[in-house]
């Protein structure tokens, strides 16, 4: 459900046909679904496509409270973006 919803938000208009490395986006998702210390962990090189990544994660907004069952308090995400020719 993540992947989905950030894929959903990530524009990647002016970067096809490029071959430009991964970038890693890492953030926090709290209890109750909110989106918490969104970063850039690994830059790709191009500043465009990493601030697509950043800004998909932070265009989510919030995603569904954590399930019961979950005893942390938050959940710690790690994401790659590469583009896909």
């Amino acid at each position: 459900l993540v992947v989905q919803r950030v894929t959903e938000k990530w524009q990647t208009t002016g970067l096809a046909g490029m071959h430009l490395p991964l970038v890693v986006v890492t953030f926090d998702i709290l209890r109750d679904g909110s989106v918490k210390n969104p970063q850039i962990n690994q830059r790709s090189g191009n500043s465009t496509l990493d601030y697509s990544a950043l800004r998909a994660v932070m265009d989510v907004g919030q995603f569904p409270p954590l399930p019961s069952g979950y005893s942390g308090g938050s959940a710690h995400v790690e994401l790659q973006f590469q583009l896909q020719r």
